[in-house]
């Protein structure tokens, strides 16, 4: 046995006096064994020898990651562990390290708890170790006196900084907290001995986790909180998936709500005010409004709310500055829905508006039909990242659920109207094909019909002063039809032409109007529609400015409507799906029924993208509908 370096420390007779085996280390080199230390672990001449000689790998991992770590920082540790004979045999004890005074020596003190299952505790150690898992304890002041590395790997701290650290400061919410407290004081009284609770943690690097954890507290509480051992797994992805879910089949029953408010009060306040309304009751978000884009000046003008205090609308900038771009710009552009976290998105003074507000992200979802945007559902959160990849898609078709009923409200207004106002204009637009086409071949070009069939629109337009040929082979060089084909080369001279969008279409149905009439020549154009008296004809002037190049009013002329025939808005055609519509429409627009025909059965299937055979079965549907009408 060695005395050297002893001095420093005073612990020679101590040490040689002592039962237990103690050692004294400076920079982890033993300096100082005493005689029982020697026989403990049966080694002699230990001074020179690392402290790790005294342990088997996974106790030294341990000692050296975590227990070192916590002797600097409260000056000693007491714990049980696993120590190794010369013969490499283990056996567990209780170990005690304290720092020496002089801030550079260390004094270890080793006592064999009297039993040959220091192997067992090994082994026990390192299951606890490589467990996924997050394993820990708690003393009794409810503060983390051991955590494994699963556990600071999953929250994203070491393991120094949750040493010592209280349970408390793992909740977010105060009253997951409670309710945590008062489990563990039902399992103190004996209701039960194993606990489970579940939180929202936001402690270390890793962020916001739902974890959950298994425990039980230490044998013989005695009423008393004497410390408690559990298990901790992160359960954030099971969670938010079952929010998902829940959020989904709450926007389903939202659509569906929306729906029979629009049957039952079909204002377009009235749906708009009780999606925001319902929107908020999902408990998810926090804020939510619907806008609309005006059509002279393209500023952004909310119509409906819900969410407490709107005022912060009016010092939000809720439209781009020159070259800037904003999630309500894009969702309105791109017709598509926008998700952004409040801090990448917008401009610096939309960023700091909603930031005062304690905004972290936000949604906007167009509400489009066909290719018409009608408004945009914006919804904000107080939580980063708070909208799914899932509920980004059911907003999706709540926006083209409720841009179909704004659309049905419009035309519903116009269908109803007893009297209609009709505009004739006389417009002009160097950018639009038809204006070009006709410039180009010096004729004039008539629409005939105007059919959608989901995903084109098929316009049949009369040429006149140059062939249906020609004018089909000239749009097909320009390349920016998806389709265009002859229909009738002697009579008519009828052409079919299959847009994915149309300059005429959208700029009238867009402010709830139906086309009437439209002839292009080289000099431009003279279009006819109609709008409901009661409506304000300056949306639809201000849609067809945005929209033309030249816009003038030749007309204004109000008429009464007649009475819809058998007291239905649109007769006997009520009565037919969308799809025998639909066929029964571009038969009639494309002459299947005149004689000879002008087009056959495969081809109305071809522009409709269907079989022949199914095309038959719309129009023998569409007319038997109509003939029973008649006759029965």
């Amino acid at each position: 046995m060695s005395q050297e370096g002893a001095g420093s420390v005073g612990v020679d007779a101590v040490s040689a006096a002592a039962m237990d085996g103690i050692a004294v280390t400076v920079d982890g080199e033993i300096v100082h064994a005493n005689a029982a230390l020697e026989t403990l672990v049966e080694r002699e001449d230990l001074p020179g020898e690392s402290w790790r000689v005294l342990f088997p790998a996974g106790t030294c991992d341990r000692i050296e990651g975590e227990l070192l770590d916590r002797v600097a920082a409260d000056g000693e540790w007491c714990g049980r562990v696993s120590a190794r004979r010369a013969s490499g045999s283990t056996f567990a004890a209780t170990l005690s390290i304290r720092a020496a005074d002089d801030g550079e020596s260390i004094a270890w003190a080793l006592r064999d708890d009297g039993g040959e299952d220091g192997a067992e505790l090994d082994r026990f150690e390192t299951i606890i170790e490589t467990a996924q898992d997050g394993i820990y304890s708690l003393d009794e002041n409810l503060e983390f006196d051991f955590v494994n590395e699963s556990l600071c790997e999953m929250v994203g701290l070491p393991a120094a900084d949750l040493l010592g650290e209280s349970v408390a400061d793992f909740f977010v919410y105060d009253d997951e907290y409670a309710f945590a407290a008062e489990l563990r004081e039902r399992i103190l009284s004996g209701d039960s001995s194993v606990g489970t609770v579940q939180g929202t943690s936001a402690a270390g690097s890793a962020g916001r986790l739902h974890l959950e954890t298994r425990y039980r507290l230490h044998p013989e509480p005695d009423e008393e909180f004497k410390g408690s051992v559990g298990i901790i797994r992160d359960v954030t992805e099971r969670v938010e998936r079952e929010r998902e879910l829940e959020t989904l089949n709450r926007i389903n029953e939202l659509l569906l709500d929306t729906v029979r408010e629009a049957l039952r009060t079909p204002s377009r306040d009235a749906v708009e005010g009780a999606v925001c309304e319902r929107v908020l009751a999902l408990d998810r978000y926090d804020f939510a409004w619907i806008g609309e884009r005006t059509l002279d000046d393209g500023e952004i003008l909310p119509r409906a709310t819900a969410g407490g205090d709107e005022d912060f609308l009016a010092d939000l900038p809720l439209s781009a500055a020159e070259g800037e771009t904003t999630p309500i710009d894009r969702a309105f552009s791109e017709q598509s829905v926008q998700v952004a976290n409040v801090e990448a998105a917008g401009s610096p003074g939309e960023q700091s508006v909603l930031a005062d507000r304690g905004f972290e992200s936000q949604l906007v979802v167009p509400l489009r039909h066909e290719r018409t945007v009608y408004g945009a559902l914006v919804v904000y959160s107080t939580e980063v990242d708070a909208f799914s990849d899932r509920e980004r898609d059911g907003f999706a078709v709540l926006g083209e659920a409720l841009g179909y009923i704004l659309n049905a409200i419009k035309t519903r207004q116009l269908l109803f109207a007893d009297s209609v106002v009709e505009l004739e204009l006389e417009v002009a637009d160097d950018d639009s094909l038809l204006f070009g086409s006709a410039a180009a071949l010096d004729c004039s070009i008539e629409i005939a019909g105007v059919v959608e069939t989901g995903s084109l629109t098929l316009l049949y337009a009369d040429v006149d002063g140059t062939t249906s040929h020609r004018l089909v082979d000239h749009l097909e060089d320009a390349g920016a039809v998806d389709g265009a084909r002859v229909i009738d080369d002697e009579d008519r001279q009828r052409v079919e032409i299959a847009f994915d969008g149309s300059v005429f279409v959208d700029a009238v149905r867009a402010a709830g109007a139906s086309f009437e009439s439209a002839r292009i020549g080289p000099e431009g154009a003279r279009l006819v529609v109609e709008v409901p008296a009661a409506a304000d004809t300056r949306e639809f002037l201000n849609h067809a400015t945005a929209s033309f190049d030249h816009v003038d009013l030749l007309a204004r002329r109000q008429r009464n409507r007649p009475p819809a025939l058998d007291g239905r808005l649109e007769g006997p055609l009520e009565d037919l799906t969308d799809r025998q519509r639909t066929a029964l429409e571009i038969a009639y627009a494309a002459g299947y029924f005149d004689w000879p025909r002008a087009s056959t059965a495969e081809e109305l299937a071809e522009s409709m993208n269907i079989s022949a055979p199914t095309l038959h079965y719309h129009l023998r549907r569409a007319e038997a509908g109509l003939l029973s009408s008649i006759f029965d």
